[in-house]
C-alpha cells in the first residue's frame, strides 16, 4: 500500500510537470509508457524485467523529451540495488534533456527525481520494519507457546511428585502405625487375656473383659485404617514404573495415559496383570522388546500389553493368562489375546465399576 501510494504521488507530480509545459500527443504516450512500466514493475520482481522495462523508456527519453518528465515514478524502481547500472543511463538523458528545458522545470524535476529515491528508501525502511515486526511477533508468539508448554509440563510434573510424596507418607504413617501401635495393643490384649487367666474371679474377670474387648476394636480400627491407608498409597503409574525397571529380560517401553484415579481394585488389577505379563514374557517368549500401555477412555480403562516374540515361542499359557482372565472377568472386563507377530494382550475394564463399588 505504501509503495503504491508512492507512486501514485510521483504520477501526480509529473503530470503536473508536464502540465506546465506544451501538452502533445507524445505527451499521452509518455505517460502510457510510464504508467504500464511502473506498474508492470509493481506487480512483477523480476530484476530483469525491470531493468529491461527501465532502460527502454531511458532510451525513448533521448527521442522523445515528454519521456523525461516521468523519470522520478519510472525510476522510483531502479532505486535498489539491482537498478545501480541504469543510473549512468538516466544521468547522460538528464544531462542532454536538461539543456533543452527551462530552468524552473529543470530543477523541479531534479527534485522530483531526488524525492523518489527518498521514497523508495523509506518504503524499504517501512518493509524491513514490517518483516523485523512480524518476525518478533511471531518468535514471541512461540516463545510464550513453548513457555506455555513448559508450565504445563512442570505442573503436570510438580503434581505428580506431591502426589507421590502424599503416598509415600501415607505408606510410612501406616507402617508407623502398623510397628508401633499395632504391637502396642497386641501386647495389651495378650496382657489382659493373662491376667484374665490368673484372676478368675467374677467382678474382676468382667472388667477385664471388657477391657479386652476394648483393646480388640481399638486393634481392628486401626487395622482397617492402616488397610485403607496403604490402599490409598499405592500409585499405579509407580508401581508399574518400578515392574519395568526390574525387569532385564528385554526392552520394556511404557505409555501411561491414565489421568483419573481408578479404584483400589483396579489398580490392583493393572499392576498384577503386569507383572503376570512381564512374567510369562520371561518364562515363555523370546521376545527382544515389550509395549505396555495404559490408556483412560471416557467409559473403560484399557490395558495393552505386547511383545514381538515368535509364535511358537509366544504361545503363553497355563495359569498366568487364567490368572489375568480371572482378574478381568471379576472387574466386569473384557480379555481378547492374539498371537499373530507376537503376542499381544487387550483388556478393557469399564469405570462404572468403581462407581457401583463405592455406592456398596
Amino acid at each position: 500500500m505504501n509503495s503504491l501510494f508512492n507512486r501514485v504521488t510521483l504520477l501526480v507530480c509529473s503530470c503536473a510537470l508536464v502540465a506546465l509545459g506544451r501538452i502533445s500527443i507524445f505527451s499521452v504516450v509518455a505517460f502510457l509508457a510510464a504508467v504500464t512500466v511502473s506498474a508492470l514493475n509493481y506487480y512483477f520482481s523480476n530484476r530483469y524485467f525491470k531493468i529491461a522495462a527501465i532502460g527502454v523508456f531511458t532510451i525513448a527519453s533521448f527521442y522523445f523529451t515528454d519521456f523525461f518528465f516521468y523519470y522520478p515514478l519510472v525510476y522510483y524502481d531502479a532505486f535498489s540495488k539491482s537498478g545501480i547500472g541504469l543510473f549512468f543511463l538516466a544521468g547522460t538523458a538528464l544531462v542532454v534533456n536538461l539543456k533543452s528545458l527551462p530552468f524552473n522545470i529543470g530543477l523541479i524535476l531534479v527534485i522530483l527525481f531526488g524525492l523518489s529515491g527518498l521514497l523508495r528508501r523509506n518504503e524499504e525502511l517501512v518493509n524491513r520494519l514490517n518483516r523485523d515486526y512480524r518476525t518478533l511477533r511471531d518468535t514471541t508468539r512461540e516463545n510464550a507457546m513453548l513457555l506455555e508448554s513448559k508450565n504445563k509440563d512442570l505442573m503436570e510434573k510438580q503434581d505428580y511428585e506431591i502426589n507421590l510424596a502424599t503416598l509415600n507418607e501415607r505408606n510410612r504413617i501406616a507402617r508407623e502405625i502398623h510397628d508401633n501401635v499395632g504391637h502396642l495393643l497386641s501386647r495389651s490384649i495378650l496382657q489382659v487375656g493373662a491376667l484374665m487367666a490368673i484372676h478368675p474371679e467374677a467382678p474382676l474377670q468382667e472388667n477385664l473383659v471388657e477391657i479386652k474387648d476394648t483393646l480388640s476394636q481399638a486393634m481392628d480400627s486401626i487395622r482397617d485404617s492402616v488397610h485403607n491407608l496403604h490402599d490409598e498409597s499405592i500409585d499405579c503409574q509407580t508401581q508399574i514404573c518400578s515392574l519395568i525397571d526390574d525387569f532385564d529380560f528385554c526392552e520394556v517401553s511404557l505409555d501411561y495415559g491414565i489421568e483419573g484415579n481408578p479404584s483400589k481394585e483396579q489398580r490392583y488389577a493393572f499392576i498384577t496383570i503386569v507383572k503376570e505379563a512381564l512374567s510369562n514374557v520371561m518364562r515363555h517368549s523370546d521376545a527382544s522388546r515389550v509395549k505396555v500401555s495404559l490408556r483412560e477412555h471416557p467409559a473403560l480403562y484399557q490395558l495393552i500389553i505386547e511383545d514381538n516374540g515368535t509364535t511358537t515361542a509366544s504361545g503363553h499359557s497355563g495359569i498366568g493368562l487364567q490368572n489375568i482372565a480371572d482378574r478381568v472377568e471379576a472387574l466386569n472386563g473384557n480379555l481378547n489375546i492374539r498371537r499373530e507377530r507376537g503376542f499381544h494382550i487387550f483388556i478393557s475394564i469399564p469405570k462404572e465399576e468403581h462407581h457401583e463399588s463405592n455406592r456398596h
